[in-house]
Protein backbone atom coordinates (compact mmCIF):
# COMPACT_ATOMS: atom_id res chain seq x y z
CA UNK A 1 0.00 0.00 0.00
CA UNK A 2 1.25 3.41 -0.86
CA UNK A 3 0.58 6.25 1.52
CA UNK A 4 -2.14 8.64 0.38
CA UNK A 5 -0.88 11.71 -1.35
CA UNK A 6 -1.05 14.93 0.53
CA UNK A 7 -3.89 17.21 -0.58
CA UNK A 8 -1.45 19.98 -1.27
CA UNK A 9 0.79 17.74 -3.27
CA UNK A 10 0.21 17.40 -7.04
CA UNK A 11 0.53 14.05 -8.66
CA UNK A 12 2.53 14.15 -11.86
CA UNK A 13 0.92 12.62 -14.89
CA UNK A 14 2.52 9.64 -16.49
CA UNK A 15 5.25 10.38 -18.98
CA UNK A 16 3.10 9.41 -21.97
CA UNK A 17 0.50 12.03 -21.03
CA UNK A 18 2.93 14.90 -20.27
CA UNK A 19 3.18 17.78 -22.79
CA UNK A 20 6.26 17.65 -24.96
CA UNK A 21 6.70 21.44 -24.72
CA UNK A 22 7.53 23.25 -21.50
CA UNK A 23 4.58 25.66 -21.51
CA UNK A 24 5.68 27.79 -18.45
CA UNK A 25 8.87 28.81 -20.21
CA UNK A 26 7.15 29.99 -23.42
CA UNK A 27 4.08 31.87 -22.11
CA UNK A 28 3.40 34.51 -19.53
CA UNK A 29 1.92 33.24 -16.33
CA UNK A 30 -1.72 34.32 -17.08
CA UNK A 31 -1.81 32.78 -20.55
CA UNK A 32 -0.11 29.78 -19.16
CA UNK A 33 -2.88 29.24 -16.61
CA UNK A 34 -5.63 29.68 -19.27
CA UNK A 35 -4.06 27.24 -21.73
CA UNK A 36 -3.37 24.63 -19.11
CA UNK A 37 -7.06 24.71 -18.15
CA UNK A 38 -8.14 24.29 -21.77
CA UNK A 39 -5.67 21.48 -22.24
CA UNK A 40 -7.08 19.69 -19.23
CA UNK A 41 -10.71 20.07 -20.39
CA UNK A 42 -10.06 19.03 -24.03
CA UNK A 43 -10.25 15.24 -23.59
CA UNK A 44 -13.62 15.46 -21.74
CA UNK A 45 -15.18 17.74 -24.38
CA UNK A 46 -14.01 15.46 -27.15
CA UNK A 47 -15.51 12.42 -25.46
CA UNK A 48 -18.84 14.21 -25.01
CA UNK A 49 -18.89 15.21 -28.66
CA UNK A 50 -18.14 11.68 -29.77
CA UNK A 51 -20.86 10.33 -27.51
CA UNK A 52 -23.36 12.81 -28.86
CA UNK A 53 -22.43 11.98 -32.43
CA UNK A 54 -22.79 8.22 -31.80
CA UNK A 55 -26.08 8.15 -29.83
CA UNK A 56 -28.20 10.85 -31.45
CA UNK A 57 -31.40 12.24 -29.97
CA UNK A 58 -33.04 9.77 -27.65
CA UNK A 59 -36.80 9.58 -28.30
CA UNK A 60 -38.98 7.79 -25.81
CA UNK A 61 -42.33 7.02 -27.45
CA UNK A 62 -45.00 5.03 -25.62
CA UNK A 63 -46.73 2.21 -27.51
CA UNK A 64 -49.87 3.36 -29.25
CA UNK A 65 -53.18 3.21 -27.45
CA UNK A 66 -55.23 1.68 -30.26
CA UNK A 67 -58.90 1.82 -29.42
CA UNK A 68 -60.53 -0.03 -32.32
CA UNK A 69 -62.80 -3.02 -31.72
CA UNK A 70 -62.07 -6.20 -33.63
CA UNK A 71 -64.08 -6.60 -36.82
CA UNK A 72 -66.66 -9.37 -36.57
CA UNK A 73 -66.76 -11.16 -39.90
CA UNK A 74 -70.09 -12.80 -40.78
CA UNK A 75 -70.22 -16.57 -41.03
CA UNK A 76 -70.47 -17.92 -44.54
CA UNK A 77 -73.93 -18.71 -45.83
CA UNK A 78 -75.08 -22.27 -45.38
CA UNK A 79 -74.08 -24.73 -48.05
CA UNK A 80 -76.83 -26.56 -49.89
CA UNK A 81 -75.54 -29.85 -51.19
CA UNK A 82 -77.75 -31.91 -53.44
CA UNK A 83 -77.83 -35.69 -53.28
CA UNK A 84 -79.49 -37.37 -56.26
CA UNK A 85 -81.15 -40.62 -55.19
CA UNK A 86 -82.28 -43.20 -57.74
CA UNK A 87 -84.45 -46.11 -56.67
CA UNK A 88 -85.35 -49.11 -58.80
CA UNK A 89 -88.94 -50.35 -58.56
CA UNK A 90 -88.53 -53.02 -61.23
CA UNK A 91 -88.93 -55.88 -58.77
CA UNK A 92 -92.24 -54.73 -57.32
CA UNK A 93 -94.36 -56.32 -60.04
CA UNK A 94 -92.69 -59.70 -59.49
CA UNK A 95 -93.26 -59.51 -55.74
CA UNK A 96 -96.97 -58.67 -56.21
CA UNK A 97 -97.50 -61.13 -59.05
CA UNK A 98 -98.48 -64.05 -56.86
CA UNK A 99 -101.05 -61.93 -55.01
CA UNK A 100 -103.23 -61.46 -58.11
CA UNK A 101 -104.72 -64.60 -59.82
CA UNK A 102 -103.62 -65.12 -63.41
CA UNK A 103 -107.12 -66.19 -64.49
CA UNK A 104 -110.65 -66.27 -63.14
CA UNK A 105 -114.21 -67.27 -63.89
CA UNK A 106 -115.82 -70.63 -64.70
CA UNK A 107 -117.64 -71.04 -67.96
CA UNK A 108 -119.78 -73.81 -66.50
CA UNK A 109 -121.27 -71.51 -63.89
CA UNK A 110 -124.15 -69.23 -64.85
CA UNK A 111 -124.88 -66.06 -62.91
CA UNK A 112 -127.91 -63.83 -63.00
CA UNK A 113 -126.98 -60.71 -64.96
CA UNK A 114 -130.34 -58.93 -64.60
CA UNK A 115 -133.85 -58.70 -65.97
CA UNK A 116 -134.77 -57.37 -69.37
CA UNK A 117 -138.18 -56.54 -70.83
CA UNK A 118 -139.64 -59.31 -72.97
CA UNK A 119 -136.55 -61.47 -72.41
CA UNK A 120 -136.89 -61.82 -68.68
CA UNK A 121 -134.01 -62.98 -66.50
CA UNK A 122 -130.66 -62.93 -68.28
CA UNK A 123 -127.73 -65.12 -67.25
CA UNK A 124 -124.03 -64.81 -68.03
CA UNK A 125 -120.97 -66.95 -67.76
CA UNK A 126 -117.46 -65.52 -68.29
CA UNK A 127 -113.80 -66.35 -67.96
CA UNK A 128 -110.77 -64.11 -68.03
CA UNK A 129 -107.01 -64.36 -68.03
CA UNK A 130 -104.28 -61.74 -67.69
CA UNK A 131 -100.73 -61.15 -68.79
CA UNK A 132 -97.95 -60.63 -66.20
CA UNK A 133 -98.35 -57.43 -64.22
CA UNK A 134 -96.56 -54.39 -65.54
CA UNK A 135 -95.11 -51.53 -63.50
CA UNK A 136 -94.30 -48.09 -64.78
CA UNK A 137 -93.28 -44.83 -63.11
CA UNK A 138 -94.55 -41.59 -64.55
CA UNK A 139 -93.80 -38.42 -62.64
CA UNK A 140 -94.83 -39.02 -59.05
CA UNK A 141 -97.07 -41.99 -59.84
CA UNK A 142 -96.43 -45.72 -59.86
CA UNK A 143 -98.86 -47.66 -62.05
CA UNK A 144 -99.36 -51.41 -61.68
CA UNK A 145 -101.47 -52.59 -64.60
CA UNK A 146 -102.84 -55.79 -66.05
CA UNK A 147 -103.76 -56.56 -69.66
CA UNK A 148 -106.85 -58.78 -69.50
CA UNK A 149 -108.52 -61.01 -72.15
CA UNK A 150 -111.93 -62.48 -71.60
CA UNK A 151 -114.83 -64.32 -73.25
CA UNK A 152 -118.44 -64.67 -72.21
CA UNK A 153 -121.84 -66.16 -73.08
CA UNK A 154 -125.19 -64.56 -72.41
CA UNK A 155 -128.36 -66.69 -72.34
CA UNK A 156 -131.78 -66.98 -70.92
CA UNK A 157 -133.17 -70.01 -69.18
CA UNK A 158 -136.27 -71.59 -70.72
CA UNK A 159 -138.13 -74.25 -68.80
CA UNK A 160 -141.14 -76.36 -69.96
CA UNK A 161 -143.16 -79.17 -68.34
CA UNK A 162 -141.91 -82.60 -69.07
CA UNK A 163 -139.06 -81.20 -71.20
CA UNK A 164 -137.24 -79.44 -68.39
CA UNK A 165 -135.00 -76.38 -68.65
CA UNK A 166 -132.53 -75.46 -71.28
CA UNK A 167 -130.23 -72.48 -72.03
CA UNK A 168 -131.12 -70.35 -74.98
CA UNK A 169 -128.06 -68.40 -76.18
CA UNK A 170 -128.57 -64.66 -76.65
CA UNK A 171 -125.03 -63.57 -77.43
CA UNK A 172 -121.40 -64.47 -76.96
CA UNK A 173 -117.97 -62.84 -77.41
CA UNK A 174 -114.41 -64.14 -77.53
CA UNK A 175 -115.39 -67.62 -78.69
CA UNK A 176 -115.62 -67.32 -82.43
CA UNK A 177 -112.99 -64.58 -82.85
CA UNK A 178 -110.36 -62.60 -80.97
CA UNK A 179 -111.03 -62.23 -77.29
CA UNK A 180 -111.98 -58.73 -76.11
CA UNK A 181 -109.36 -57.01 -73.98
CA UNK A 182 -109.11 -54.34 -71.37
CA UNK A 183 -106.29 -52.71 -69.38
CA UNK A 184 -106.92 -52.25 -65.71
CA UNK A 185 -104.64 -51.31 -62.85
CA UNK A 186 -103.76 -49.39 -59.70
CA UNK A 187 -102.12 -45.99 -59.42
CA UNK A 188 -99.97 -45.20 -56.39
CA UNK A 189 -99.23 -41.54 -55.70
CA UNK A 190 -95.93 -41.09 -53.89
CA UNK A 191 -94.80 -38.55 -51.31
CA UNK A 192 -92.34 -38.32 -48.44
CA UNK A 193 -93.41 -38.23 -44.81
CA UNK A 194 -91.55 -35.95 -42.36
CA UNK A 195 -89.63 -38.97 -41.01
CA UNK A 196 -88.22 -39.76 -44.50
CA UNK A 197 -90.57 -42.67 -45.20
CA UNK A 198 -92.41 -42.99 -48.47
CA UNK A 199 -96.12 -42.31 -48.12
CA UNK A 200 -97.93 -44.21 -50.92
CA UNK A 201 -101.61 -43.63 -51.66
CA UNK A 202 -103.04 -46.30 -53.95
CA UNK A 203 -106.30 -46.14 -55.90
CA UNK A 204 -107.82 -47.69 -59.01
CA UNK A 205 -106.48 -46.37 -62.29
CA UNK A 206 -108.82 -45.44 -65.16
CA UNK A 207 -109.66 -48.45 -67.36
CA UNK A 208 -108.91 -48.62 -71.04
CA UNK A 209 -111.04 -51.14 -72.94
CA UNK A 210 -111.69 -52.03 -76.54
CA UNK A 211 -115.04 -53.34 -77.83
CA UNK A 212 -117.59 -54.00 -75.13
CA UNK A 213 -119.19 -57.38 -74.88
CA UNK A 214 -122.88 -56.61 -74.34
CA UNK A 215 -126.42 -57.50 -75.33
CA UNK A 216 -128.15 -54.26 -76.19
CA UNK A 217 -131.69 -55.48 -75.78
CA UNK A 218 -130.93 -57.07 -72.44
CA UNK A 219 -128.81 -54.17 -71.28
CA UNK A 220 -126.07 -56.51 -70.12
CA UNK A 221 -122.40 -55.39 -70.37
CA UNK A 222 -119.99 -58.24 -69.69
CA UNK A 223 -116.98 -55.91 -69.94
CA UNK A 224 -117.99 -54.05 -66.80
CA UNK A 225 -118.50 -57.35 -64.95
CA UNK A 226 -115.01 -58.60 -65.84
CA UNK A 227 -113.51 -55.22 -65.03
CA UNK A 228 -115.06 -55.23 -61.56
CA UNK A 229 -113.84 -58.74 -60.82
CA UNK A 230 -110.24 -58.14 -61.91
CA UNK A 231 -110.15 -54.77 -60.16
CA UNK A 232 -111.30 -56.39 -56.94
CA UNK A 233 -108.38 -58.81 -57.17
CA UNK A 234 -105.95 -55.92 -57.74
CA UNK A 235 -107.35 -53.91 -54.83
CA UNK A 236 -106.87 -56.88 -52.53
CA UNK A 237 -103.20 -56.75 -53.57
CA UNK A 238 -102.91 -52.95 -53.01
CA UNK A 239 -101.51 -53.24 -49.44
CA UNK A 240 -98.78 -55.50 -50.75
CA UNK A 241 -98.00 -52.98 -53.49
CA UNK A 242 -97.62 -50.24 -50.86
CA UNK A 243 -95.45 -52.48 -48.71
CA UNK A 244 -93.13 -53.34 -51.61
CA UNK A 245 -92.83 -49.69 -52.63
CA UNK A 246 -91.88 -48.74 -49.07
CA UNK A 247 -89.24 -51.46 -49.07
CA UNK A 248 -87.79 -50.43 -52.41
CA UNK A 249 -87.92 -46.70 -51.68
CA UNK A 250 -86.02 -46.90 -48.39
CA UNK A 251 -85.08 -43.22 -48.50
CA UNK A 252 -84.62 -42.93 -44.75
CA UNK A 253 -81.83 -45.51 -44.69
CA UNK A 254 -80.11 -43.96 -47.70
CA UNK A 255 -80.18 -40.42 -46.34
CA UNK A 256 -79.23 -41.49 -42.82
CA UNK A 257 -76.16 -43.29 -44.15
CA UNK A 258 -75.04 -40.18 -46.01
CA UNK A 259 -75.84 -37.99 -42.99
CA UNK A 260 -73.57 -40.06 -40.77
CA UNK A 261 -70.79 -40.05 -43.35
CA UNK A 262 -70.91 -36.26 -43.57
CA UNK A 263 -70.56 -35.97 -39.79
CA UNK A 264 -67.03 -37.41 -39.81
CA UNK A 265 -64.13 -34.90 -39.90
CA UNK A 266 -62.00 -34.90 -43.06
CA UNK A 267 -58.24 -34.38 -42.80
CA UNK A 268 -57.13 -31.62 -45.14
CA UNK A 269 -53.47 -31.42 -44.07
CA UNK A 270 -51.37 -32.17 -41.01
CA UNK A 271 -53.30 -30.74 -38.10
CA UNK A 272 -56.01 -29.27 -40.35
CA UNK A 273 -59.52 -30.76 -40.53
CA UNK A 274 -62.66 -30.03 -42.48
CA UNK A 275 -65.93 -30.58 -40.62
CA UNK A 276 -69.01 -30.44 -42.87
CA UNK A 277 -71.49 -30.11 -39.99
CA UNK A 278 -74.83 -31.14 -41.56
CA UNK A 279 -77.67 -29.11 -40.05
CA UNK A 280 -80.86 -30.09 -41.90
CA UNK A 281 -82.11 -32.04 -44.89
CA UNK A 282 -85.02 -32.09 -47.30
CA UNK A 283 -86.28 -34.09 -50.25
CA UNK A 284 -87.99 -32.98 -53.42
CA UNK A 285 -91.22 -34.50 -54.72
CA UNK A 286 -90.38 -37.96 -56.11
CA UNK A 287 -90.62 -38.49 -59.83
CA UNK A 288 -89.51 -41.07 -62.30
CA UNK A 289 -89.73 -42.79 -65.63
CA UNK A 290 -89.93 -46.43 -66.62
CA UNK A 291 -89.19 -48.43 -63.49
CA UNK A 292 -86.87 -45.89 -61.89
CA UNK A 293 -87.93 -43.50 -59.15
CA UNK A 294 -85.76 -40.44 -58.53
CA UNK A 295 -85.67 -37.68 -55.96
CA UNK A 296 -83.34 -34.85 -55.04
CA UNK A 297 -82.22 -34.69 -51.42
CA UNK A 298 -80.84 -31.35 -50.22
CA UNK A 299 -78.40 -31.40 -47.32
CA UNK A 300 -77.80 -28.11 -45.53
CA UNK A 301 -74.23 -27.85 -44.20
CA UNK A 302 -72.22 -25.37 -42.14
CA UNK A 303 -68.67 -26.47 -43.05
CA UNK A 304 -65.76 -25.23 -40.96
CA UNK A 305 -61.98 -25.65 -40.89
CA UNK A 306 -60.54 -26.78 -37.56
CA UNK A 307 -56.82 -26.47 -36.79
CA UNK A 308 -55.32 -28.76 -34.17
CA UNK A 309 -56.30 -32.20 -32.95
CA UNK A 310 -58.86 -34.25 -34.82
CA UNK A 311 -62.31 -33.08 -33.72
CA UNK A 312 -64.84 -35.58 -32.46
CA UNK A 313 -67.48 -36.57 -35.03
CA UNK A 314 -70.93 -35.07 -34.69
CA UNK A 315 -73.58 -37.45 -33.37
CA UNK A 316 -76.73 -35.44 -34.10
CA UNK A 317 -79.33 -37.86 -35.52
CA UNK A 318 -80.96 -37.27 -38.89
CA UNK A 319 -83.64 -34.64 -38.25
CA UNK A 320 -87.12 -34.59 -39.66
CA UNK A 321 -87.51 -33.46 -43.23
CA UNK A 322 -87.73 -29.69 -43.74
CA UNK A 323 -89.10 -27.75 -46.74
CA UNK A 324 -86.85 -27.75 -49.80
CA UNK A 325 -84.36 -24.84 -49.52
CA UNK A 326 -83.74 -22.56 -52.50
CA UNK A 327 -80.47 -22.53 -54.41
CA UNK A 328 -77.49 -24.76 -54.20
CA UNK A 329 -73.73 -24.52 -53.85
CA UNK A 330 -70.90 -25.22 -51.45
CA UNK A 331 -69.53 -22.42 -49.26
CA UNK A 332 -66.65 -22.70 -46.81
CA UNK A 333 -64.96 -19.88 -44.92
CA UNK A 334 -61.18 -20.05 -45.21
CA UNK A 335 -58.38 -18.04 -43.62
CA UNK A 336 -55.08 -17.18 -45.30
CA UNK A 337 -53.07 -15.86 -42.39
CA UNK A 338 -49.73 -14.13 -41.98
CA UNK A 339 -48.26 -14.97 -38.54
CA UNK A 340 -46.62 -11.94 -37.01
CA UNK A 341 -43.29 -13.79 -36.91
CA UNK A 342 -43.54 -14.32 -40.68
CA UNK A 343 -44.49 -10.68 -41.10
CA UNK A 344 -41.40 -9.67 -39.12
CA UNK A 345 -39.23 -11.65 -41.53
CA UNK A 346 -40.76 -9.86 -44.52
CA UNK A 347 -40.30 -6.49 -42.85
CA UNK A 348 -36.72 -7.32 -41.89
CA UNK A 349 -35.84 -8.10 -45.49
CA UNK A 350 -37.30 -4.77 -46.60
CA UNK A 351 -36.23 -2.46 -43.77
CA UNK A 352 -33.46 -3.71 -41.48
CA UNK A 353 -30.15 -2.02 -42.33
CA UNK A 354 -31.84 0.60 -44.46
CA UNK A 355 -30.78 4.23 -43.88
CA UNK A 356 -33.51 6.85 -43.94
CA UNK A 357 -32.47 10.48 -44.46
CA UNK A 358 -34.17 13.86 -44.29
CA UNK A 359 -32.97 17.46 -43.93
CA UNK A 360 -29.36 16.41 -43.59
CA UNK A 361 -30.00 13.90 -40.82
CA UNK A 362 -30.58 10.16 -40.95
CA UNK A 363 -31.45 7.05 -39.02
CA UNK A 364 -30.79 3.39 -39.63
CA UNK A 365 -33.40 0.67 -39.07
CA UNK A 366 -32.27 -1.97 -36.58
CA UNK A 367 -35.47 -4.02 -36.28
CA UNK A 368 -39.16 -4.08 -37.22
CA UNK A 369 -41.95 -5.90 -35.44
CA UNK A 370 -45.61 -6.45 -36.35
CA UNK A 371 -48.50 -6.82 -33.91
CA UNK A 372 -52.25 -6.39 -33.87
CA UNK A 373 -54.62 -4.43 -31.70
CA UNK A 374 -58.36 -4.52 -32.28
CA UNK A 375 -58.88 -4.15 -36.01
CA UNK A 376 -55.55 -2.42 -36.72
CA UNK A 377 -51.93 -3.40 -37.21
CA UNK A 378 -49.06 -1.81 -35.31
CA UNK A 379 -45.58 -1.63 -36.85
CA UNK A 380 -42.79 -0.97 -34.34
CA UNK A 381 -39.53 0.19 -35.98
CA UNK A 382 -36.31 0.45 -33.94
CA UNK A 383 -33.90 3.11 -35.30
CA UNK A 384 -30.43 4.46 -34.42
CA UNK A 385 -28.50 7.42 -35.74
CA UNK A 386 -29.38 11.07 -35.40
CA UNK A 387 -32.40 9.81 -33.47
CA UNK A 388 -32.69 6.59 -31.58
CA UNK A 389 -35.70 4.79 -30.18
CA UNK A 390 -38.80 2.98 -31.39
CA UNK A 391 -41.18 4.57 -33.88
CA UNK A 392 -44.75 3.29 -34.09
CA UNK A 393 -46.96 3.15 -37.19
CA UNK A 394 -50.64 2.20 -37.16
CA UNK A 395 -52.96 1.19 -40.02
CA UNK A 396 -55.87 -0.96 -41.13
CA UNK A 397 -54.98 -4.04 -43.24
CA UNK A 398 -56.84 -4.67 -46.48
CA UNK A 399 -56.66 -7.41 -49.08
CA UNK A 400 -56.15 -6.55 -52.74
CA UNK A 401 -57.82 -9.28 -54.86
CA UNK A 402 -56.03 -8.10 -58.02
CA UNK A 403 -52.53 -8.68 -56.63
CA UNK A 404 -53.52 -11.17 -53.89
CA UNK A 405 -51.46 -9.13 -51.44
CA UNK A 406 -52.35 -8.02 -47.92
CA UNK A 407 -51.43 -4.33 -47.55
CA UNK A 408 -51.77 -1.46 -45.07
CA UNK A 409 -52.36 1.53 -47.34
CA UNK A 410 -53.25 3.96 -44.53
CA UNK A 411 -50.20 3.08 -42.40
CA UNK A 412 -49.13 6.27 -40.59
CA UNK A 413 -47.28 7.48 -37.53
CA UNK A 414 -49.15 6.73 -34.33
CA UNK A 415 -50.50 9.73 -32.46
CA UNK A 416 -47.99 9.13 -29.67
CA UNK A 417 -45.13 9.03 -32.19
CA UNK A 418 -46.25 12.31 -33.79
CA UNK A 419 -46.52 14.06 -30.43
CA UNK A 420 -42.99 13.10 -29.34
CA UNK A 421 -41.26 13.68 -32.69
CA UNK A 422 -42.85 17.10 -33.14
CA UNK A 423 -40.77 18.44 -30.24
CA UNK A 424 -37.76 16.08 -30.23
CA UNK A 425 -37.04 15.11 -33.86
CA UNK A 426 -39.53 16.73 -36.17
CA UNK A 427 -37.36 16.03 -39.20
CA UNK A 428 -38.45 12.35 -38.96
CA UNK A 429 -42.07 13.26 -39.68
CA UNK A 430 -41.54 13.46 -43.42
CA UNK A 431 -44.07 11.79 -45.75
CA UNK A 432 -41.61 9.58 -47.58
CA UNK A 433 -40.74 7.75 -44.34
CA UNK A 434 -44.38 6.83 -43.84
CA UNK A 435 -44.61 5.81 -47.51
CA UNK A 436 -41.55 3.59 -47.19
CA UNK A 437 -43.07 1.85 -44.17
CA UNK A 438 -46.35 1.27 -46.04
CA UNK A 439 -44.44 -0.04 -49.08
CA UNK A 440 -42.59 -2.53 -46.87
CA UNK A 441 -45.77 -3.77 -45.16
CA UNK A 442 -46.95 -5.90 -48.09
CA UNK A 443 -47.63 -9.56 -47.44
CA UNK A 444 -48.21 -11.83 -50.52
CA UNK A 445 -50.92 -14.47 -50.14
CA UNK A 446 -51.13 -15.95 -53.66
CA UNK A 447 -49.21 -19.10 -52.75
CA UNK A 448 -51.21 -19.58 -49.57
CA UNK A 449 -54.50 -19.12 -51.42
CA UNK A 450 -53.50 -21.66 -54.07
CA UNK A 451 -52.61 -24.10 -51.31
CA UNK A 452 -55.94 -23.56 -49.57
CA UNK A 453 -57.82 -24.10 -52.80
CA UNK A 454 -55.90 -27.29 -53.48
CA UNK A 455 -56.52 -28.60 -49.97
CA UNK A 456 -60.25 -27.93 -50.12
CA UNK A 457 -60.57 -29.48 -53.58
CA UNK A 458 -58.78 -32.56 -52.29
CA UNK A 459 -61.07 -32.74 -49.27
CA UNK A 460 -64.18 -32.52 -51.43
CA UNK A 461 -63.25 -35.37 -53.74
CA UNK A 462 -62.99 -38.56 -51.75
CA UNK A 463 -64.85 -41.59 -50.48
CA UNK A 464 -66.64 -40.97 -47.20
CA UNK A 465 -67.45 -44.61 -46.70
CA UNK A 466 -67.85 -47.89 -48.50
CA UNK A 467 -70.90 -46.69 -50.42
CA UNK A 468 -70.73 -42.90 -50.31
CA UNK A 469 -68.50 -40.74 -52.49
CA UNK A 470 -68.29 -37.00 -52.33
CA UNK A 471 -67.28 -34.92 -55.33
CA UNK A 472 -67.00 -31.19 -55.60
CA UNK A 473 -65.22 -28.23 -57.13
CA UNK A 474 -64.02 -24.88 -55.83
CA UNK A 475 -64.87 -22.26 -58.41
CA UNK A 476 -63.57 -19.21 -56.60
CA UNK A 477 -62.22 -17.79 -53.35
CA UNK A 478 -64.30 -14.72 -52.61
CA UNK A 479 -62.65 -12.27 -50.15
CA UNK A 480 -64.94 -11.13 -47.35
CA UNK A 481 -62.59 -9.19 -45.06
CA UNK A 482 -59.44 -9.11 -42.98
CA UNK A 483 -59.18 -10.32 -39.40
CA UNK A 484 -56.54 -9.05 -36.97
CA UNK A 485 -55.92 -11.78 -34.43
CA UNK A 486 -53.69 -12.39 -31.44
CA UNK A 487 -50.89 -14.11 -33.36
CA UNK A 488 -51.53 -13.21 -36.98
CA UNK A 489 -53.32 -11.05 -39.49
CA UNK A 490 -55.48 -12.98 -41.92
CA UNK A 491 -57.41 -12.45 -45.12
CA UNK A 492 -60.75 -14.25 -44.87
CA UNK A 493 -62.33 -15.87 -47.93
CA UNK A 494 -65.39 -17.91 -48.76
CA UNK A 495 -64.61 -20.87 -50.99
CA UNK A 496 -67.56 -21.22 -53.35
CA UNK A 497 -68.30 -24.22 -55.52
CA UNK A 498 -70.56 -23.66 -58.48
CA UNK A 499 -71.60 -27.30 -58.65
CA UNK A 500 -71.32 -27.83 -54.91
CA UNK A 501 -70.90 -31.34 -53.58
CA UNK A 502 -72.56 -34.36 -55.09
CA UNK A 503 -72.91 -37.46 -52.97
CA UNK A 504 -73.40 -40.63 -54.96
CA UNK A 505 -74.90 -43.67 -53.26
CA UNK A 506 -73.61 -46.82 -54.95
Amino acid sequence: MHPAASPSRRTRPPADLRPTVDLPRLLPSTAHTRLVGQWRRAPALALLALAAAGCGTRVRIPPPDVDSPAVELPEAEASVVHLPVTLSLAGIADKVEDAVPRRGGDENEWHVAGDAPVIGTVYVTEAWERDPLRISVTGGHVDVSAHVRYRARIAKKVCAPLVGCRWVPLSQCGHDGPMPTLDIGLRTTLGWSPDWRVAPRTAARPVRSGLHCRVAGARVDVTERVQAKVLAELQRAAPRVDERIREAAALHDRVEGVWRALQKPIQVADGVWLTLRPQAASADVPSGRGTTLSTDVALILRPRVVVGDKPAPDTTPLPRRVPMPPGRGFRLQLVADVPYAAGDSILAAELVGKRLSSHGQSVKVKAAHLSGHGSRLVLAVDVVGDARGTLYFVGTPVFDPATQVLTVPDLDFSLETKNVLTTAAGWLLYPSLREQMAAAARFPLAARMAQLREHVAGALNRDLGTSVRMTGTVDQLRPVGVAVRAGSVAAVFVAEGHAGITVTVH
